[in-house]
């Protein structure tokens, strides 16, 4: 959907400028 290629793009953005914060952040989502 496009709400969820919005978050995919938001992701790769943090994951590029905030790398340790976003796996975190990540982690927290999945589970």
């Amino acid at each position: 959907s496009d709400y969820e290629d919005f978050i995919r793009h938001i992701t790769k953005l943090l994951l590029q400028h905030v790398p340790s914060r976003a796996d975190t952040y990540l982690a927290s989502i999945v589970q």
